[in-house]
């Protein structure tokens, strides 16, 4: 699988309102969001409540092997609260299932340590593996 495939179906799922693909990720504020390197700092994804369903993904790293190696990619999703409801990781879970029904190495790490007044955030963790040239 490769990014874009990854993108794809993310994109497919029409889980996520408001998707920024791939992106880099900051971390300065309380609430991580992603940058579109393609738009400079003119867009910026993250939690946004004018939408249900925010993310974006971005590279977490390559862990190497002998053959080939792995890109680990996270996806952040930000779910808008809604008053009067529990905890809601719905859309989290819901995209985890459908990566993983299509065959994506995926694990979600439904993170309450992360300062979203208003949303509720979680991460999706892909690894996509990729093998060398012989």
């Amino acid at each position: 699988m490769t990014p874009t495939q990854l993108n794809d179906a993310i994109v497919a799922s029409t889980l996520i309102n408001n998707w920024g693909g791939e992106c880099i990720n900051k971390t300065g504020e309380d609430i991580p969001y992603g940058v579109k390197p393609s738009d400079g700092d003119a867009n910026i994804y993250g939690y946004d409540d004018g939408f249900d369903v925010s993310g974006y993904m971005y590279l977490d790293g390559i862990e190497g092997a002998d053959i080939g190696y792995t890109k680990v990619y996270n996806v952040n999703v930000f779910q808008k609260k809604v008053e009067g409801t529990a905890d809601d990781y719905q859309t989290a879970i819901n995209l985890h299932k459908y990566l993983k029904q299509r065959k994506f190495n995926v694990d979600i790490l439904l993170n309450k340590t992360v300062k979203c007044e208003h949303c509720y955030f979680a991460t999706i963790v892909v690894r996509l593996r990729t093998f060398g040239d012989c």
